[in-house]
């Protein structure tokens, strides 16, 4: 009978080795760009979105600020009085003697909360007599 020789296959290795250290530093590198990346990505998207939120802000300024003129136009004394022709309306301005003037309210000196307080009583708006 022939004898066999035993071998120990457990130390040898099929393939190439990675020291585990090396391993580790590796995949710490590579979430580390990965999350590099996905924060890049994330404030591009934001700054994406702050542009067209700002371009949209310019519009819309822009708008007020025409709808604003339209208004103020609207309201002057000879489109009023075209207006009252357009629509036969048979209208006059009031006489000096009845309109009422009010004078706005005057508080101490520094007391703005209370300054604001009465613009928000008084409607916000600025009311001139032309």
């Amino acid at each position: 009978m022939t004898r066999r020789k035993r071998r120990n296959n457990r130390k040898k290795s099929a393939g190439f080795i990675i020291p585990k250290p090396l391993l580790s530093v590796l995949a710490l590198a590579t979430l580390l760009s990965l999350s590099y990346l996905w924060m890049m990505g994330r404030c591009e998207a934001a700054g994406q979105r702050i542009k067209t939120l700002e371009q949209r802000r310019t519009d819309l300024h822009s708008r007020v600020l025409n709808e604003e003129y339209k208004w103020a136009n609207m309201r002057s004394p000879r489109n009023m009085e075209a207006a009252l022709r357009r629509h036969n309306l048979v209208m006059t301005w009031p006489s000096e003697n009845r309109v009422v003037r009010r004078a706005a309210p005057e508080w101490p000196a520094g007391h703005e909360e209370f300054e604001r307080i009465a613009y928000a009583q008084y409607g916000g708006t600025h009311m001139n007599d032309q």
